[in-house]
């Protein structure tokens, strides 16, 4: 290659993989860090029901990086504290509620929802609801119903539990005589079926030597695993004499309900002579009727029906339907099928670079869902139900998708969808981390005031991605090139949650050490800058400063590079002749920094030496001249370019027409079937102080680049040189480069759209 030839620009594997792998390696930039959100280990239960005599308590166990603060929330969200006797909370995550007496007996603390929260510097993920019901131990007792039933057909026996004890308490088996039967161990199709809902007792083909027995039931207290046996009852059977239509003792509706998983039986407790023919129909949206036929789930017993593994298909209207040649009876069964919600979140863990959107879908599974909620890291998202966050960078596509847009830190953490019915709540989390992130200040240092002789220290600290790195400025200039004595040292280092913090210490700080101090945090998205005095006790000083460039056309502040204080006035002249505010010059106060605004810069009038001078209240003064260069106003030109069909990993990409010494900012787009991605423009480049600053204004793209402006704003000073950023969307099939360039010699920019 010819020396005078414009080298080619070769984007190497390394560069172009990291581009097409963005989300990939996105993620080791955040491990350094050495955060991980936590996730649960082991997340409580759903439900709590316990005995005032016997307590309980609930565990709850979370892991990440840093380990987990693990506490306990209640509904509203407030924090659930100790109560002496009656709530416990231990260091390990554990909700103990000791046994109580019943006149201590508290609603808000027996009869509550709780949360398991667990917490870190990477985020915050909360539980389910756990629903917890202490029960205040009462004295009961069961009874068998008196049954009457006729010769050959059927009898349901009814072990009566009082409603207050029904949650808890459960029939274990039925007594007939000495017999014991099992609910386990009942055959469908045999004469005595213990019910899988309720625990009755069906007893079909009533025979004469039925009403010779006694039948009693045996419950359970399933909380302290007492059992209780009712009184036994002997079974009225009534000898048939007559004719008799289908008749039932049983409700005409009646409702029953089971979990879904479990088996149930429909019982049609129907009675008639002859013995009538039983029916079995299913009841659509529709109202029709369909007929039943027996299968391996649903086993029809005339008198009886079965339903295995019950789950959301069997909910609905079941009719049973009796008749002889005297008449028919129907009964209609309303079976609710109860379930525990599920809930899923994807995709789980989203790698965004800053600006960027994410894009969360949540899908539920279960019955009688009532609500939807999002939460990020802990937080409600929304409030009464309505689709608003009071963040406008977040909203809600639907109630189970959210989106966030112009993603930034505060938006990393743990995003989570709640789900509920009158059953229970279920709740999935997924992860948004930062891929690449514009710098953000966290900590800053202030204005000060000191005795000259002690060290003095500076902070800032900072957090993006790739880490940002700091530089340290002097009224504009680097520090390093101020002071070439060993006074100043700069230190920094990255903490735990991935910040950046840096140190500018001073030892025994003089008089002219003050003035304007700026931080400057940078990384390949951008920069972010703070600044505030220091102000050192002792007589004014100016120190030196390079020349100064301003743009034809524009507005340029200059700063007075002053040191000393306190300072009662300063001045500024130009070749001699001193400045006063006007439409073209506007001067701020001490107290305001004292720097000068030079409006609408021309290059004849405004170009040329200024001098500020600084006067001390007794009466020192001190001055300097500093050089104002004006150059020309920039012109822009766009021109049209592309690369197409770009095979996918490959190695290197080959841009020619690269001219050495020139500032570059390089964009790709991708097309494939699916669509367009969107190009960002992310101008920074560096100036001679190592500034990251933006290229010049706004401009109008001649072929209409989908109608939009670039906008940026025009640097003050330093020259440009090369730089490049490149995003990829992983599996392109076009690639489109957008190029800009500066010229030095003609103050001419070149966009390749």
């Amino acid at each position: 290659m010819s020396l005078l030839e414009p080298p080619c620009l070769v984007l190497e594997k390394a560069l172009l993989l990291g581009a097409l792998l963005l989300a990939v390696l996105a993620t080791p930039l955040l491990a350094t860090s050495g955060l991980r959100v936590p996730t649960f280990l082991l997340e409580p239960a759903p439900r709590l029901l316990f005995g005032n005599d016997t307590g309980a308590q609930v565990t709850c166990t979370a892991h990440g990086s840093p380990p987990p603060l693990v506490t306990w929330v209640l509904r509203d969200g407030s924090l659930a504290t100790q109560v002496p006797g009656l709530r416990k909370i231990s260091g390990n995550g554990t909700l103990h509620f000791p046994p109580f007496l019943a006149q201590y007996y508290r609603t808000d603390v027996h009869e509550a929802t709780y949360r398991c929260r667990a917490s870190n510097e990477a985020g915050t993920v909360l539980s389910r609801n756990v629903q917890v019901h202490a029960v205040v131990r009462r004295q009961f007792h069961v009874h068998v119903e008196n049954t009457e039933v006729y010769l050959g057909n059927s009898a349901l026996i009814k072990c009566a539990i009082p409603e207050y004890v029904r949650p808890y308490v459960r029939v274990a088996s039925w007594h007939r005589g000495e017999e014991i039967l099992l609910p386990d161990l009942s055959d469908v199709a045999g004469r005595y079926v213990v019910l899988a809902a309720s625990g009755d007792l069906y007893v079909r083909s009533v025979r004469s030597e039925d009403g010779l027995m006694k039948f009693s039931c045996l419950v359970t207290n399933t909380l302290n695993g007492e059992r209780q046996r009712s009184d036994a009852v002997m079974l009225q059977v009534k000898e048939l004499s007559k004719n008799l239509a289908p008749r039932t003792t049983q409700k005409p509706v009646m409702e029953i309900h089971v979990e879904r998983g479990n088996d149930v039986h429909l019982p049609c407790n129907i009675q008639g002579n002859p013995f009538p023919i039983f029916t079995w129909y299913r009841v659509s949206d529709s109202a029709a009727l369909y007929p039943i036929p027996s299968s391996q789930r649903v086993i029809l017993s005339r008198t009886l029906l079965l339903i295995k593994n019950a789950d959301e298909r069997d909910a609905g209207k079941w009719i049973c339907q009796a008749s002889n040649q005297f008449g028919e009876q129907r009964i209609e069964i309303r079976l609710s099928v109860n379930s525990y919600v599920s809930v899923h979140i994807l995709p789980q863990v989203q790698i965004v670079n800053s600006g960027g959107t994410a894009n969360f879908n949540c899908t539920t599974t279960g019955s009688a869902i009532d609500a939807i909620d999002w939460m990020h890291n802990g937080k409600p998202l929304q409030a009464n139900n309505a689709l608003t966050t009071g963040r406008d960078n977040i909203r809600f596509l639907s109630k189970s998708s959210l989106l966030v847009q112009n993603v930034g830190r505060r938006d990393r953490g743990v995003y989570q969808c709640l789900v509920e019915n009158q059953r229970a709540s279920a709740q999935a989390m997924a992860e948004l981390k930062l891929g690449d992130t514009v710098p953000e200040l966290i900590y800053t240092f202030i204005e000060q005031n000191v005795r000259p002789g002690p060290l003095i220290s500076l902070k800032c600290s900072a957090s993006g991605s790739p880490p940002p790195q700091f530089a340290w400025l002097l009224d504009s200039q680097p520090i390093m090139d101020v002071s070439l004595h060993h006074r100043f040292a700069i230190g920094q280092f990255v903490d735990m949650s991935g910040d950046v913090i840096s140190h500018l210490n001073i030892s025994h700080v003089r008089p002219d050490d003050g003035g304007l101090y700026k931080c400057v945090a940078s990384n390949s998205m951008g920069s972010v800058q703070h600044s505030a005095r220091l102000n050192v006790y002792g007589p004014p000083y100016v120190r030196a400063i390079g020349p100064i460039k301003a743009v034809a056309g524009e507005d340029i502040i200059v700063h007075c590079p002053f040191a000393g204080y306190p300072v009662e006035q300063i001045r500024w002249e130009k070749a001699h002749q001193e400045l006063t505010t006007s439409n073209h010059y506007e001067l701020a106060s001490v107290a305001d920094g004292g720097q000068l605004v030079i409006k609408n810069v021309e290059p004849g009038r405004d170009q040329g030496i200024y001098t500020c001078i600084v006067r001390s209240r007794a009466g020192e003064e001190a001055r300097r001249d500093m050089q104002l260069n004006v150059n020309s106003d920039i012109r822009w030109t766009v021109v049209t370019s592309d690369i197409s069909n770009a095979e996918e990993n490959r190695e290197n990409l080959i841009f020619c027409d690269f001219l050495p010494a020139k500032w570059y900012q390089l964009r790709i787009s991708a097309t494939n079937d699916a669509g367009k991605t969107t190009e960002h423009y992310h101008f920074s480049t560096t100036n001679i102080d190592g500034i990251t600053i933006p290229p010049p204004s706004v401009f109008p793209s001649e072929n209409d680049l989908m109608n939009n402006l670039i906008n940026s704003t025009n640097p003050t000073s330093g020259d440009w040189f090369a730089t490049l950023i490149v995003v990829v969307i992983i599996t392109v099939s076009i690639i489109t480069m957008y190029h800009e360039k500066k010229e030095q010699e003609r103050q001419e920019y070149t966009i390749h759209v």
